[in-house]
């Protein structure tokens, strides 16, 4: 597909002084995540108190990591110490996904075909061996919503695979957060030994015991395709 992402970042949308943002395209949504993380060299922005929306269909790629062996749609938010999101191998390496905060429109479209792999991802998690790390931070479009809305939008053809990698559709963490008239289809958020979840892999583990953060959920759709 022309119109799939191939591991370039459009960083021209992005205006840290305004409270309105439109995305248009994988490229751009790839920069979002960068900006979210602090990645490539970044100012790393939660978006608090702005809205990012989506103006357009975006394809991520391919379901299957065979098919696009060299990039990784990583969750927004991602970060890496390398400054990579490409698959990567060898070398020592911190890992982390900080927060988005804001508004995530997707304004009746869909974000489809992306693909992740906790052996694939560099992270910095030494479960076999030092020299064989592996990422643990989270699986799923976003890496934490925190106090923030996803709203209006469809996934489709997400699938992962991985081991203690807490992974969600939508979201691998969230807390105090809404997510409302979403919807998902086709997807296969796989991964072994911890939470898992067709929206959200985990609600509410950043922020045990405080009882106002806690995660709205409004006209969600899961198919029954979904494993």
């Amino acid at each position: 597909d022309d119109n799939a992402w191939k591991g370039e970042y459009n960083y021209s949308w992005y205006d840290a002084s305004k409270t309105e943002l439109t995305i248009a395209n994988a490229d751009q949504l790839a920069a979002f995540g960068a900006i979210v993380g602090g990645m490539n060299g970044q100012t790393r922005d939660s978006f608090a108190g702005k809205t990012v929306k989506l103006i357009a269909d975006i394809n991520l790629g391919d379901k299957e990591s065979e098919n696009n062996p060299n990039i990784i749609f990583y969750p927004i938010g991602y970060y890496n110490s390398t400054g990579s999101y490409k698959k990567t191998s060898g070398g020592s390496v911190t890992s982390s996904v900080s927060s988005f905060e804001g508004t995530f429109d997707g304004n009746g479209h869909t974000i489809s075909n992306f693909y992740q792999n906790t052996w694939e991802m560099k992270g910095d998690h030494n479960w076999y061996k030092p020299e064989e790390q592996y990422y643990r931070d989270g699986m799923g479009l976003f890496g934490r919503v925190y106090g923030g809305t996803v709203k209006n939008l469809t996934i489709r053809n997400f699938s992962s695979d991985g081991e203690i990698t807490t992974t969600g559709c939508v979201a691998a963490y969230a807390d105090g957060a809404t997510f409302e008239n979403i919807a998902i289809f086709n997807c296969n958020p796989r991964v072994y030994n911890i939470g898992n979840g067709g929206i959200v892999g985990c609600v509410g583990w950043y922020t045990k015991g405080e009882t106002d953060k806690k995660v709205t959920f409004r006209n969600i759709t899961v198919d029954n395709s979904n494993k």
